[in-house]
């Protein structure tokens, strides 16, 4: 099955990039899009592996003592209006990254 998904990974450090690239490169190509933010976009993966390649990516990035919130918007056909699918994303990673504040306690202040 073609697919394309796209995902958006928060608050990671960039030395951490390499990783990122190291776990997805296979079957996407992905770039620093902000200071924090990475953006991959993917094609000739399924959703499970892509699933079990996320938690890898997270598990990776625990032991390093990274917090990092994923967005994931997934196109089964690999077409779509593309800022659509990346606003999708970013969303989602918003969400992620709620979840993470709210299971952990952590309040997050925007002065």
């Amino acid at each position: 099955q073609e697919g394309m998904i796209v995902y958006m990974l928060g608050k990671v450090k960039e030395a951490y990039g390499e990783q990122i690239k190291e776990v997805f490169g296979e079957y996407g190509k992905c770039f620093r899009i902000g200071g924090d933010e990475f953006l991959c976009l993917c094609s000739n993966v399924e959703r499970d592996e892509l699933d079990r390649d996320i938690i890898k990516l997270k598990g990776n990035m625990i032991e390093n003592s990274v917090n990092m919130s994923v967005g994931l918007a997934w196109s089964e056909t690999g077409s779509g209006d593309i800022d659509k699918i990346i606003s999708e994303a970013e969303k989602n990673m918003y969400e992620d990254k709620i979840a993470y504040y709210e299971a952990t306690g952590i309040e997050k202040r925007i002065i």
